[in-house]
């Protein structure tokens, strides 16, 4: 296991690469949205004969192998057998979850989890030797299509793209993209600070920004996929472009500032996040 991890529905999921996939555990799955524990599992062997092995799924019985993972019983050692998902089979898996949240989080976890391995594989690529040109063009293709899929904006591909041909030894002579052009772009966390947005114990609310942003009718444009590089780690993450900021500080306002911010968990139920207001400049 590599140690790092992905944040997704405010979760840290720990990066799990296996066979030159992306996986995840019914545990990830369970977490990240919210679900009870098991749930996943259960929907898995309920329409286990729609899942190839070795393509939606792998099966690990090596405790070498689990332990690599870093996966472990909570009372400590490794399980006799760990069922890892594929970014497929996931897909497959979580059709039945409709709610809100769901929707969201399967696109958070496709768009910055899944398709992050092949930023990784490109690194480890690099580390073996400097490529061909034909070789890296090809490669270089193949981003730009899961970007494009991912529906990343061109501009932040085209930054991506010359960011991946340096990295590989070929410079491309076109200015950088910098601060300086682009739009500042927030994500929940970042909105929380800018509207004084905070939770009892003083800390930027961002879930309760997202549940804002959930009853809003926000435009694709406004979402931006954009791909980055941080502490060797790369990753594609969402974030807003600043009109939604403004969206969700009308929202506030046409609601009087609500201390209490409802939304709808997984399983239907009606809830409230409690928050307290900081002036803001």
């Amino acid at each position: 296991m590599s140690g790092k991890v992905v944040k997704v529905n405010n979760q840290n999921v720990a990066i799990k690469d296996f066979n030159g996939q992306r996986v995840v555990t019914f545990k990830d799955i369970d977490t990240v949205h919210e679900r009870a524990d098991g749930t996943a599992r259960k929907r898995f062997n309920d329409n286990k004969n729609h899942f190839v092995e070795g393509e939606d799924f792998f099966v690990l019985t090596q405790p070498s192998e689990i332990r690599t993972l870093g996966i472990e019983r909570p009372q400590g050692g490794v399980p006799e057998k760990v069922t890892l998902v594929t970014e497929s089979g996931y897909l497959m898996l979580v059709k039945s979850f409709t709610d809100d949240l769901a929707w969201n989080v399967q696109r958070q976890l496709v768009k910055s989890y899944f398709k992050a391995v092949q930023q990784n594989e490109t690194k480890r690529k690099v580390q073996s030797g400097r490529l061909s040109l034909s070789s890296v063009n090809m490669m270089v293709k193949n981003v730009m299509g899961s970007l494009e899929r991912a529906k990343v904006e061109p501009v932040y591909i085209a930054a991506e793209v010359k960011r991946l041909y340096s990295t590989l030894g070929y410079e491309v002579k076109i200015p950088l993209i910098t601060d300086e052009f682009m739009p500042k772009l927030y994500d929940c966390t970042e909105i929380a600070e800018e509207l004084g947005i905070l939770s009892s114990s003083g800390k930027p609310h961002n879930q309760a920004v997202s549940a804002v942003i959930a009853q809003l009718n926000i435009a694709d444009s406004e979402i931006v996929t954009t791909a980055f590089s941080r502490n060797g780690h790369d990753d594609m993450t969402l974030q807003y472009k600043p009109s939604v900021i403004e969206e969700v500080r009308k929202w506030l306002a046409d609601s009087n500032y609500p201390t209490k911010i409802p939304y709808i968990d997984s399983k239907g139920n009606r809830k409230t996040y409690t928050v307290v207001y900081r002036e803001v400049a």
